[in-house]
C-alpha cells in the first residue's frame, strides 16, 4: 500500500485518477488540512497502463483521436465569427464518425465547458457518446472558473500530455 498526502482537493483528484489508471484501489480521507490517499494493488489488479478507461472506437486502428481546443473561438479574424465557427464545430463533432476519444480544452477554451457556455449541450452530448472532456485545471484557476465547470473533468498537464502523445492523431482546429 502507498499513502500519498496532498494539501488540496485538485491534487487529491489527480492522484486518485492516476492511481485508478494504474489499476489501484483508491481510498481518500480528508484530515486536518490535508488529504490522505491510500493506493493498493491486489493480485487481480490489471497491469499498470495509463489511459485504460473503457473506450470503443467508432472505427478500427487509427481512431484514437484527440481534439485540442485552446481558444473559445475558432480561427483568426473577427471574434464574433470565431465564436460562431466554434459553436458550429462542436455541434457538428457529435455527428462525425469516428468521434474523438478525448476533447482537451486549454486556455480560454475552458470557457466552453462552463454553465453559461452556448455549447454546453453539445459538449454534454459528446460526453454521453463516450468522449472524454478534459479542461486544464491551471486554465480554470486562471479564469476563476473551476467552480463553474459544467461538463467534463478538471485535468492536468500530465494527463493532457499523455493523451496527446498516445493519440493516433491530434486535431487542433
Amino acid at each position: 500500500m502507498l499513502v500519498v498526502l496532498v494539501d488540496n482537493e485538485g491534487s487529491a483528484e489527480n492522484v486518485a485518477r492516476a492511481g485508478r489508471q494504474l489499476g489501484c484501489a483508491v481510498s481518500l480521507e480528508q484530515e486536518a488540512g490535508f488529504f490522505a490517499l491510500r493506493l493498493s494493488r491486489t493480485p487481480e489488479s490489471p497491469p499498470p497502463c495509463l489511459g485504460t478507461e473503457p473506450f470503443v472506437p467508432a472505427c478500427g486502428p487509427g481512431s484514437d483521436v484527440v481534439v485540442m481546443i485552446a481558444s473559445n473561438a475558432l480561427g483568426q479574424g473577427p471574434e464574433a465569427l470565431g465564436r460562431l465557427l466554434m459553436i458550429a464545430f462542436l455541434k457538428t463533432l457529435s455527428k462525425v464518425v469516428p468521434r474523438p476519444r478525448t476533447l482537451v480544452l486549454l486556455n480560454s477554451g475552458v470557457q466552453l465547458a462552463t454553465s453559461s457556455s452556448e455549447v454546453k449541450g453539445a459538449l454534454q452530448e459528446l460526453e454521453q457518446q463516450g468522449v472524454r472532456i478534459w479542461s486544464c485545471g491551471t486554465c480554470l484557476d486562471y479564469y476563476h472558473l473551476k467552480d463553474d465547470l459544467a461538463v467534463g473533468t478538471v485535468s492536468n498537464m500530465f494527463d493532457i500530455a499523455s493523451a496527446l502523445v498516445a493519440a493516433d492523431r491530434v486535431i487542433a482546429p
